[in-house]
Parts: structure tokens; C-alpha cells; sequence
């Protein structure tokens, strides 16, 4: 991972948000003030993966309300610290890798596959190549018997060979 950031954002800085593309506009310009309208948290990956995920104020209450029992503790004492952490969290769950593991499996697909083109060898053989029509002559020549040893044959070594109506 070489990037991670989550923030607040403020009704002075917030400019519009496409959930379809998942694309949040704010114009860090403008003094941060007014009221916390939502949360953003952001990772880029190594292999160049980026993800932007922006809750609504209004949805990170809504996941408080499902999720904490409790009328105290740090959701009331710092509410935006916790906003913060719930939707990076979120974000981090599900799209992040799982594990050290699988991001040591990705780097190694990614060098492997770098290798596999720049590190190529030429393996093309050095001996000339024999066409398949060369190596079909070759060997039906091989698996004939030649004229020579039939016409050597006598009489006598064929009956030998293939007796017939000798028992």
C-alpha cells in the first residue's frame, strides 16, 4: 500500500460526490468551517489500484446506531475520530488485500510476469529443423523391409518361416 488517508469534510469544502464513479470533489481551498457533512477515506495500492470512499454524515449515524449499545464512550466523546475510523475500516475491508500473504502473491505475479518479457531467451534450437514430411518418408523407409532381404530369401526359410500343411 503506498498511500492511506481519511478525513472530515466540511459544508465549506464539500463540492459534489458521484457515487457511481465513486469520485468525491472537495476544494481544500476554502477555510475548513461550518458543520462535518462526511467522511472520506482513501487507499492507493503498489500495482496501482486507487479507492475513494465517501460516507455521508447522515450514513455514518445510521451505522452507529445499528452497530454501538452504548450511550457513552468514544463515539460521543469524539464522534468524527470514530467516523473517521468506521468508513476507513469499511473501506479497508473491503477492498483492501487480506493479508500480508496475498500482497506478497500479487507482488510475485506482478515481478513474475516483468521477468517472463524482459529476462526472455531465445530457446530456438541451433540444429537444423526436419520437416514432417522428412521424418514420415524417413520412417516408413525404416519399417519396410527392404527388396534385397526379400529376394535373399530361400524356398526352404520361407517354409521355415510359414510352414504349411507341415504339422
Amino acid at each position: 500500500m503506498t498511500g492511506l488517508n481519511c478525513g472530515i469534510v466540511y459544508e465549506s469544502q464539500f463540492v459534489s460526490y458521484d457515487p457511481l464513479f465513486e469520485e468525491l470533489e472537495l476544494d481544500f481551498t476554502q477555510q475548513a468551517s461550518g458543520d462535518a457533512v462526511g467522511y472520506f477515506a482513501s487507499m492507493k495500492l503498489a500495482n496501482g489500484f486507487k479507492k475513494v470512499t465517501y460516507w455521508s454524515k447522515e450514513q455514518v449515524l445510521a451505522h452507529k446506531k445499528k452497530f454501538v449499545k452504548s450511550a457513552n464512550g468514544p463515539w460521543r466523546d469524539h464522534f468524527d475520530a470514530m467516523a473517521q475510523k468506521t468508513v476507513l475500516k469499511a473501506m479497508l475491508t473491503k477492498y483492501a488485500p487480506a493479508s500480508i500473504e496475498s500482497k506478497m502473491i500479487q507482488t510475485a505475479i506482478t515481478e513474475d510476469d516483468s521477468e517472463r518479457f524482459e529476462n526472455a531467451k531465445d530457446v530456438t534450437p541451433d540444429e537444423p529443423v526436419i520437416s514432417i514430411d522428412e521424418s514420415v518418408t524417413s520412417e516408413v523407409s525404416q519399417n519396410e523391409p527392404s527388396t534385397e532381404s526379400q529376394e535373399q530369401l530361400t524356398e526352404d526359410e520361407v517354409e521355415e518361416l510359414f510352414p504349411i500343411g507341415k504339422s
